[in-house]
């Protein structure tokens, strides 16, 4: 029989014998209880979604370097004259090298003469800012820059910095993107050799060395041949 039928079918209520329902009534102790219940949720932290700004003006990096040592806010009250300070920017960096050229040598990755001479070169005759060139900013800034295709980065870390400039190097070219971090970046992506050459010679690396790594990647590859994996490896993380 139904707890429904034998309270109110067999049953009659008036004043006297209200208070034998008590027992079937939800009182306050039980509704608090549920309130706790509920409000002991698990909350789950949700990782932002990417906010990647695009530098859409000539000369990306060197604007994504300015904005990132200066300030967004100088940036854009910048109304006219773009151009001047870019150049006056790079003859204060390109003078400052060709008085210290040594001084270029101090960052996290081996810079022959011939290269030291071309990044100056380049800078004091208002070349397009390259990542080669960016050794030299980092140096100038004294500050670590870390570029990042979302796969593979590149991490540029002068001996003397007080911070760290990521940049990220998309399909559409290159910009910022706030949400990422360093240690995350560091965690998740490829470190990147050289600039030009994603991977350490092919001798630094054991074939089951090889394989580890193919196996963090997309990579179908059917030829175990160690120069097979190596060349395949390097060309999926180069940019």
């Amino acid at each position: 029989m139904s707890l429904y039928h034998q309270i109110f079918v067999k049953s009659s209520f008036d004043e006297n014998n209200l208070h034998t329902l008590k027992s079937h009534m939800l009182d306050d102790g039980f509704l608090d209880s549920v309130k706790k219940e509920t409000n002991t949720e698990e909350i789950v932290e949700v990782k932002e979604a990417s906010t990647l700004t695009i530098m859409d003006r000539n000369d990306p990096l060197f604007w994504l370097m300015y904005i990132s040592i200066y300030g967004l806010k100088e940036y854009e009250v910048m109304q006219n004259g773009f151009d001047n300070v870019l150049m006056n920017e790079k003859q204060k960096i390109g003078s400052f090298f060709s008085a210290h050229p040594n001084l270029m040598k101090n960052v996290n990755t081996k810079l022959t003469k011939k290269d030291v001479q071309l990044i100056i070169s380049n800078i004091v005759t208002n070349n397009e800012v390259d990542i080669l060139m960016l050794y030299a900013f980092s140096v100038y800034y004294k500050r670590s820059i870390l570029i990042t295709n979302k796969r593979s980065y590149l991490h540029i870390k002068p001996d003397d910095y007080d911070g760290t400039i990521i940049i990220v190097k998309s399909k559409d070219g290159y910009g910022l993107d706030d949400t990422l971090t360093e240690d995350y970046i560091m965690k998740h992506y490829f470190c990147m050799n050289k600039y030009d050459q994603p991977m350490m010679a092919i001798s630094k690396y054991k074939i089951s060395d090889l394989k580890t790594m193919m196996e963090a990647t997309d990579l179908k590859i059917f030829n175990d041949d160690k120069k097979t994996i190596y060349f395949e490896l390097n060309r999926y993380y180069n940019w």
